[in-house]
């Protein structure tokens, strides 16, 4: 009834890839959502409102099952029959790649969503080269908002973070017309994330040096390694690789290295 209060809650679910199981996930988390909302209201007579969204941006198309029922593994006569007998649940998937750049922009009136749905298709979709003009004028639309700039600056770092492009490139054109003090803050910006990129770099460079320093003296030492090792030292840091390092001095054996 009108002014009323009731509870209600909004599930959000970001995806990047298909899931086919996908209303199963979405099924243990409102039942988890439920679980909690009596712990803490043992006295209810009810359970709250879920609404299940997915947002999705893959480079292609969603194709798996929205609905519950499809992932039952029963024949259709009897699934027909049990249907109203069996756990209901159909996903609202917003699918970015099926959303032109002109739908995006009237789904909403704020810029910083904006940006950040079209900042989100343009990293699975489209060239990762090439960040479309749109998003830079709804970037700076955004950053003339002060409420916003943390969003203008996480926007920019994530679009730094997926798409192949060197920091430093956006902010000018981002930062264009802007006030002195936001200019600052945009442009300050860019010079960290270049000084982070470059430093992520070097780090990175140091433990690959190092892992191809272990690579070699575990061969020397126990003959050809096996692909499952040659990944898992791949894949360590920078630390590890050290204590892998330090262990090989004293190994009896292979497996000794890495206990």
């Amino acid at each position: 009834r009108i002014g009323e209060q009731t509870a209600f809650f909004l599930l959000f679910e970001h995806q990047s890839s298909v899931d086919p199981l996908m209303p199963v996930r979405v099924y243990i988390y409102i039942s988890r959502i439920w679980e909690g909302w009596l712990r803490e209201n043992p006295d209810a007579g009810y359970v709250p409102a879920v609404l299940p969204v997915v947002l999705y941006h893959g480079e292609r198309p969603w194709t798996a099952p929205r609905d519950l029922h499809a992932l039952f593994d029963l024949p259709d006569p009897l699934k027909a029959g049990l249907g109203p007998h069996l756990p209901a649940l159909r996903l609202l998937v917003d699918d970015l790649t099926r959303s032109s750049e002109d739908e995006i922009e009237a789904s909403t009136r704020d810029a910083l969503v904006t940006c950040c749905l079209l900042a989100l298709k343009t990293a699975a979709y489209g060239s990762k080269h090439v960040i479309p003009e749109r998003l830079i004028e709804h970037l700076n639309r955004a950053a003339r908002a002060e409420e916003v700039m943390d969003g203008v600056v996480q926007t920019l770092h994530y679009l730094y973070t997926v798409a192949d492009i060197s920091p430093g490139t956006l902010e000018p054109r981002v930062a264009e017309s802007l006030p002195e003090h936001k200019r600052r803050i945009i442009m300050s910006t860019a010079e960290r994330l270049r000084a982070e990129g470059e430093a992520k770099g070097r780090a990175e460079g140091r433990a690959a040096e190092r892992a191809d320093t272990l690579l070699h003296l575990l061969e020397v030492r126990f003959g050809p390694l096996p692909a499952s090792v040659k990944a898992r030292v791949a894949g360590a840091d920078m630390d590890t690789l050290g204590r892998w390092l330090t262990r090989l001095l004293s190994a009896p054996d292979l497996d000794a290295v890495f206990e």
